[in-house]
C-alpha cells in the first residue's frame, strides 16, 4: 500500500470514526472519572511513520524509562520501522501495525484490541500529528491516562486524550516529546538522542563489507521519503556535488544509499557522474540492511543528505553531516555538534507543519535555490573540523524566488 493509499483511508474511514469516538469520550469522561494510576507498570508509545520522528523520539524513550524503570515500555508502529525500534534497548516490547495492504492492516488491528483487554496500559503517548488512524487506535487502547499533540485543525480530538499537549513546531519536536514526559511527571529529562553504536565489523555480512570502500568515503543520501518529496535536492546538484568533491579530495570514496523503492532517483545521480571517478563511487541503494546503514554512516568521514531518515542516523551517531533543509526548518529537530546546515528561509518554508501536501505543488524553491558551491565549500568544513555554526545558511527572510515570483501563493 502506497502513502497515498494510507492517506485516503485514514480520512475516509478513520476520520469519521474518530470523530465518533471522540464525541463518545467526552460523554463517557462525564459520566465516569478518570484517575491517574498508582503505579505505572506499562506505558505504550505510538509511532507509526517516520524513521526520523522515531530518533527524535529517543531522548523521551529514555526519560520515560528512568522515571519509571519498572514499566514496561511498548512502541506500537508499523512494519518498516520495526527494526529500528528493536535497536533500542530502553524498549521492551513492539507492537506492528501491518499497513502494507488492506486486509493486514484489519488483521493487525485485531491483534491490537485483543493485546489492548490483554494488557491495561497506564500512559498512552500518541506522537502522531496528522494520523487519524493513532486516534482511533487511542480510544480503543483502554490506557487509564492518554496523551495526544495538539494543533488548530485537530482541536475535535481532544475528547480522546486525558491530556493534549501543544504541538510548537518553533522547538524540536525532541522537545515537544519530553514536554509530554513532564506531563505525567516525569522530573529527570534526558535531552540528548538515543547513540547508536554499531562498529562491530561482525555487524555487516560478507557481502555488505564487499560493497564498502577500505579506505575514507563520504555517505552521500539524495533521497527522501514520499512523505514529503519536496525535500529532495535536486539528482543534478548531487551529481554536480560528488563530481567536486571527488577533485577536491582525492582520496575520498564515496557511497550513495537509498532503498529499493529509491533506485530512480540513485541511478539519475549515477548517470552524472564523471566517468573517471566512477571506480570510487559505491552504489548501495537497496544492498544494506538498517543495522548495515547504521554502521555505514557511523563509520563515514561525512554525510550529505536532505532531510531525511539517515540525516537523523548521523546526528544520532555522532557523524559529521552537511544536511540540506527547505519545507521543514532546522529548528524542529535535535542534532549533533558536527552539523552543519544550510536553509535559506524562504516565506513559505516551513510548510512541513501546516500542510500535508506542500502549496507549491513540487516547485521546491526552498531547495533549488541551494547551490552546489555553497554545499561543497559546507563539505570542506566538515572535513576539517570546522565548528558547525560557521556553515549555517539561514538568512533574512526570503519573500521572491528568483523568478520575482511571490512565494508562498496557495495552488488551488
Amino acid at each position: 500500500m502506497n502513502l497515498q493509499s494510507k492517506i485516503r483511508i485514514d480520512k475516509a474511514l478513520f476520520a469519521p470514526l474518530a470523530a465518533i469516538m471522540s464525541a463518545m469520550s467526552v460523554i463517557k469522561r462525564k459520566i465516569i472519572s478518570t484517575h491517574a494510576p498508582e503505579s505505572v507498570k506499562s506505558i505504550a508509545v505510538v509511532k507509526l511513520t517516520g524513521m526520523g520522528s522515531i530518533i527524535q523520539s529517543t531522548p523521551m524513550l529514555q526519560t520515560l524509562k528512568r522515571n519509571y524503570p519498572d514499566a514496561k515500555l511498548i512502541f506500537i508502529t508499523s512494519k518498516s520501522n520495526a527494526q529500528l525500534i528493536r535497536l533500542l534497548p530502553m524498549v521492551s516490547e513492539t507492537w506492528i501495525v501491518n499497513d502494507s495492504g488492506f486486509v493486514s492492516l484489519f488483521t493487525s488491528c485485531l491483534r491490537l484490541i485483543v493485546k489492548f483487554f490483554l494488557r491495561r496500559i497506564d500512559f498512552w503517548f500518541d506522537l502522531e500529528v496528522y494520523s487519524y488512524f493513532s486516534t482511533v487506535l487511542a480510544s480503543w487502547s483502554r490506557a487509564r491516562v492518554k496523551l495526544g499533540l495538539h494543533r488548530p485543525s485537530s482541536s475535535w480530538r481532544a475528547g480522546i486524550y486525558h491530556h493534549f499537549i501543544q504541538y510548537n513546531s518553533r522547538i524540536p519536536v525532541s522537545e515537544v516529546y519530553l514536554q509530554m514526559a513532564r506531563a505525567v511527571g516525569s522530573t529527570e529529562a534526558i535531552h540528548e538522542l538515543y547513540h547508536f553504536l554499531i562498529h562491530d565489523p561482525n555487524g555487516l555480512d560478507q557481502k555488505s563489507t564487499a560493497i564498502l570502500p577500505e579506505g575514507e568515503y563520504i555517505v552521500v543520501n539524495p533521497n527522501a521519503s514520499d512523505l514529503r518529496i519536496e525535500r529532495r535536492w535536486a539528482a543534478r546538484n548531487f551529481s554536480a556535488l560528488i563530481n567536486q568533491l571527488a577533485t577536491q579530495f582525492p582520496q575520498m570514496h564515496f557511497v550513495i544509499t537509498g532503498s529499493v523503492n529509491e533506485t530512480g532517483n540513485v541511478n539519475e545521480v549515477m548517470r552524472g557522474l564523471d566517468k573517471e571517478i566512477l571506480p570510487r563511487v559505491v552504489d548501495s541503494c537497496g544492498r544494506l540492511s538498517l543495522v548495515e546503514l547504521i554502521q555505514t554512516i557511523s563509520c563515514a568521514k561525512l554525510i550529505v543528505t536532505n532531510d531525511s531518515g539517515p540525516m537523523h542516523l548521523a546526528f544520532a551517531t555522532g557523524t559529521a553531516v552537511v544536511a540540506l533543509f527547505g519545507p521543514c526548518s532546522p529548528l524542529q529537530y535535535k542534532m549533533n555538534d558536527r552539523s552543519h546546515v544550510i536553509y535559506k528561509n524562504l516565506y513559505c518554508s516551513p510548510c512541513v507543519h501546516l500542510f500535508l501536501k506542500s502549496p507549491c505543488h513540487g516547485d521546491n524553491q526552498c531547495m533549488k535555490m541551494i547551490g552546489v558551491n555553497e554545499v561543497v565549500a559546507a563539505c570542506a568544513m566538515a572535513l576539517t573540523g570546522a565548528s558547525a555554526h560557521e556553515t549555517v545558511s539561514r538568512n533574512e527572510v526570503k519573500f521572491l524566488s528568483g523568478e520575482e515570483t511571490v512565494l508562498g501563493l496557495i495552488r488551488r
